[in-house]
């Protein structure tokens, strides 16, 4: 539960970092735009507003695809949990970090996936 929380959040806050800078570019780009194209009312906000929403699609399919990334590393390391027990025959495939984050060995850590 507690990892679905904290990527949760880490996608969330990602996609309105991606929606701010986008939004900051094309809005700079908008004001130096508007004086040369002689633009009485300034930068075009409603073209602005487009964009905010494309990017947040576009956003949540790039951070989706991550989120599926994070989801597949979880559940194969719960399936190394699962199926393998650390011994020389059976060596965990899963990596260091999350195997000591378990706080489990390898017998043999020479032991390398075929």
């Amino acid at each position: 539960a507690a990892v679905n929380v904290v990527a949760g959040a880490i996608l969330f806050f990602g996609k309105v970092m991606i929606l701010l800078s986008t939004l900051i570019v094309c809005y700079l780009i908008a004001t130096s735009m508007a004086d040369s194209l002689s633009l009485q009312d300034g930068p075009p906000f409603l073209s602005l507003v487009i964009i905010a929403i494309m990017t947040w699609y576009v956003a949540s399919s790039f951070m989706n695809t991550y989120a599926a990334a994070v989801d597949t590393i979880f559940l194969s390391f719960l399936h190394d949990q699962e199926v393998n027990d650390g011994s020389t025959a059976k060596p965990y495939y899963m990596a260091d970090s999350l195997r000591a984050s378990i706080g489990v060995k390898n017998a043999d850590n020479k032991v390398t996936p075929e």
